[in-house]
């Protein structure tokens, strides 16, 4: 059988933020009250990395009945052992990027954003993570998980997973210790007290996928690096989405997440 491996928004001067545009890498870097701002371009060959930036043809509605019967074929496969919880592992990651999250690029961020509908309304950082896991079938209270503070919604998704936590700025300290420790796959990231997302590894290269506080405040997907708002923190919660055993067979066998 074949498978198709095919916000909290931030307190910082007295606002909480989250941030935003549809596959985005930053040209340059703007300032702002000492906070990184990246300018806007589109150069990353996204589909070399196997990345979607762009929904199919379908509609919404459509996709997520379309996973819906995937997830009973991948549980039914896992039940006979035809395949491993590795493999649904990978098709689950390519679910959330390839599949749900190329219709929210472009969402506007705000706040108080909690919009269940991609491109309709606006979403915080925080709902984003968790109407996504939710659209994607996870049985999850996405109220209760985004509205929880970055180290508590990585402890949730971890599921008693641990939850990797590291110091320092993020080019010079953290993003050489993930590079070393992290395989490539799909993980949830806190930033320090008010930012989460999604950090993607994939062939090495780290990209955060995010509702952006920053111009143009929108949800998108950026290169993880020297450009990146996550420069704007110096502490990250990583906790493990493809490689999660139990929120894997959570999500397989429809199963609730206690989101708390």
């Amino acid at each position: 059988m074949k498978w198709l491996v095919s916000c909290y928004p931030l307190i910082f001067f007295a606002f909480f933020a989250c941030d935003a545009l549809v596959a985005p890498a930053a040209s340059n870097t703007l300032k702002t009250n000492n906070l990184i701002v990246p300018e806007i371009r589109d150069s990353t060959q996204w589909a070399a990395y196997g990345i979607r930036i762009t929904p199919d043809k379908r509609t919404y509605d459509r996709t997520q009945a379309d996973i819906r019967r995937q997830r009973m074929q991948l549980r039914d496969a896992v039940r006979r052992t035809s395949i491993g919880i590795d493999s649904a592992g990978m098709v689950f990651t390519e679910i959330l990027i390839n599949q749900i999250i190329p219709y929210w690029y472009g969402t506007p961020w705000s706040f108080e954003g909690h919009t269940s509908v991609p491109g309709k309304g606006s979403v915080a950082c925080g709902y984003f993570i968790s109407t996504t896991l939710q659209h994607a079938g996870v049985q999850i209270n996405r109220y209760r998980l985004a509205q929880q503070a970055p180290q508590d919604e990585a402890r949730v998704i971890a599921m008693g997973d641990s939850v990797t936590v590291v110091y320092g700025r993020w080019v010079n300290k953290a993003l050489p210790e993930l590079q070393n420790t992290l395989q490539d796959g799909l993980f949830f990231i806190g930033l320090s007290s008010s930012h989460v997302g999604y950090l993607l590894k994939r062939q090495g290269k780290f990209f955060l996928l995010h509702s952006n506080y920053t111009y143009p405040a929108e949800v998108r997907i950026e290169p993880a690096d020297e450009q990146s708002v996550l420069n704007n923190f110096d502490r990250f919660y990583i906790a493990p989405v493809s490689t999660n055993k139990k929120l894997l067979e959570a999500w397989l066998e429809e199963r609730e997440v206690p989101a708390q």
